[in-house]
């Protein structure tokens, strides 16, 4: 508990945004989220990044499938050449939320193209 204390109140905020986007509670998510990503300075890109990805998974799992997968899509190629093995690992976790019955789409085949074509910096 103390090395949670130790990060500072944007980690932990980007650290409770992560398990409420993973719990797939929807009203919990969306506010940790929304305070996590206020908590980033926009300096700060790549974390502010992550946020808006696990904010368009939520968008994927309440069943705007097409339109998470576009806000997602979009973050990762805003980035450009900053995207790391961590960020690709969130936007991957876009792609996990999709239902079952959604995993052939277009939207989620040219989803995970782009992805698969991202080559990421190192992490830091």
């Amino acid at each position: 508990m103390t090395a949670f204390l130790a990060w500072g109140y944007a980690r932990q905020t980007g650290a409770t945004c992560s398990a409420g986007t993973s719990a797939n509670s929807h009203q919990s998510a969306a506010s940790a989220q929304s305070d996590a990503l206020a908590s980033y300075s926009s300096t700060r890109s790549r974390q502010g990044a992550q946020i808006r990805l696990h904010q368009a998974a939520s968008a994927v799992r309440e069943g705007a499938v097409s339109e998470g997968l576009q806000y997602a899509a979009s973050i990762v190629e805003s980035l450009g050449p900053h995207v790391t093995q961590f960020v690709l690992h969130v936007a991957h976790g876009v792609a996990d939320a999709v239902p079952a019955g959604h995993k052939t789409h277009r939207a989620i085949v040219e989803y995970r193209e782009q992805l698969a074509l991202t080559a990421p910096k190192e992490d830091k």
